[in-house]
């Protein structure tokens, strides 16, 4: 239940951190699955960062979707697709993607991708600032918001690189609903919610970055 009602911080790792996502091809991969799940009503995603390596995203399900099932296809298709861009450009790579296991050849992702409930304010703060600053950490850009592959440019400088993307604290690319509007629709639907998210503010970089923190709503959603 707290999978569909909160947002979650997925954090998806490359097998054994091999740059497999280097070339803007492959990250490009990942952003079109991302942008079918929403625009198939599956998920809703809030913020994300691609690298090398991994990449980060904090979404939700929606109604009548499961995270693991979500997720497993995700991974799934995503991974696939990848192994046919490397095949299909001979990429040395692959080669390093062997594996010989008794349910596949090659693998893309690491197995139990992590994601956790963002219901503690402290969480996350933590979560949404520190996936935002990876590509800075990493010698990639100067300022979170230069990263091309990343929603740092959706919070600060309000672009609109990725139409799937919804704001946290209002109204996303696309004109949907923020998530505590959505949490508060939810709770009128008949879910058992408690808690939802409010606005909360903090700077980094050269520009500010506007986002939600869990507090409980208590009986007080209108």
């Amino acid at each position: 239940m707290c999978e569909k009602v909160y947002a979650l911080f997925t954090t998806v790792t490359c097998l054994e951190w091999k740059p497999i996502l280097e070339n803007d091809r492959e990250k490009r991969i990942v952003v079109e699955s991302m942008r079918f799940l929403v625009n198939d009503e599956r998920v809703r995603i809030f913020a994300f960062v691609i690298m090398l390596n991994h990449f980060h995203l904090i979404w939700q399900m929606r109604q009548n979707h499961d995270r693991e099932g979500e997720q497993r296809n995700f991974l799934k298709f995503t991974g696939q697709q990848i192994l046919k861009n490397l095949r299909n450009n001979r990429s040395a790579l692959l080669d390093e993607l062997f594996v010989q296991a008794k349910d596949r050849k090659f693998q893309v992702w690491e197995r139990n991708s992590l994601s956790v409930p963002l219901w503690s304010l402290k969480v996350f703060d933590q979560k949404l600032e520190y996936f935002h600053r990876n590509p800075v950490k990493a010698g990639l850009c100067e300022f979170p918001e230069d990263y091309y592959y990343s929603s740092a440019g959706f919070y600060i400088k309000n672009e609109k690189n990725w139409d799937f993307l919804i704001h946290l604290e209002g109204n996303g690319a696309n004109g949907t609903s923020g998530l505590r509007t959505l949490v508060a629709e939810e709770h009128r639907q008949g879910l058992s919610v408690s808690r939802g998210f409010v606005r909360n503010q903090f700077g980094y970089g050269s520009g500010k970055s506007m986002f939600w923190t869990l507090i409980d709503f208590g009986n007080n959603v209108a």
